[in-house]
């Protein structure tokens, strides 16, 4: 469960994990991939999914752009066994680290609720500043954008998690 308590309240290990700048970067590296995959914005309730399969390391380790969403899930159908509540669990940090990235200009909600990187500002670097975790999260947020951009369709993607928007 995702600790979620006032910042001065947090475990330490909690708020570096969980911080507003690392799961938005993750984030943005998501949105970023999906316009650049297929030339749209991405629909704000995808938006929900990508953390709770970049934070979980195991399930991290294997995710791989090169193969169809659908066809990874198939292969490992243990990402699938309690998705529903990972996702429930990471609702209140993601809606924190968007609130950050749209209030920072780096991302914007568009009129039809879509999410889209700021292009008029300088793209964030992947690798700058991070180590290799950090820059491997990067990485995999933007192979989940690839994945959602070639499915295209919201709530496919729910059901083939299992989850409900």
């Amino acid at each position: 469960m995702i600790d979620m308590r006032k910042w001065e309240e947090r475990s330490k290990e909690t708020a570096y994990l969980l911080n507003p700048i690392f799961c938005g970067r993750i984030l943005y590296s998501t949105v970023q991939a999906y316009e650049k995959d297929c030339g749209r914005d991405l629909p704000f309730p995808l938006i929900y999914l990508v953390l709770p399969l970049i934070l979980n390391s195991s399930v991290r380790e294997r995710i791989s752009c090169r193969t169809q969403l659908m066809l990874w899930l198939q292969k490992n159908p243990d990402v699938l066994i309690d998705f529903a509540d990972r996702a429930r669990h990471s609702v209140a940090i993601t809606n924190e680290a968007i609130e950050y990235f749209l209030q920072a200009g780096v991302i914007e909600l568009t009129q039809a609720g879509d999410l889209r990187v700021n292009h008029s500002l300088k793209k964030l670097s992947p690798n700058k500043y991070t180590d290799q975790e950090v820059q491997d999260c990067i990485t995999k947020g933007s192979h989940v954008g690839k994945w959602f951009a070639r499915i295209g369709n919201t709530e496919t993607i729910y059901v083939m998690f299992g989850v409900k928007p």
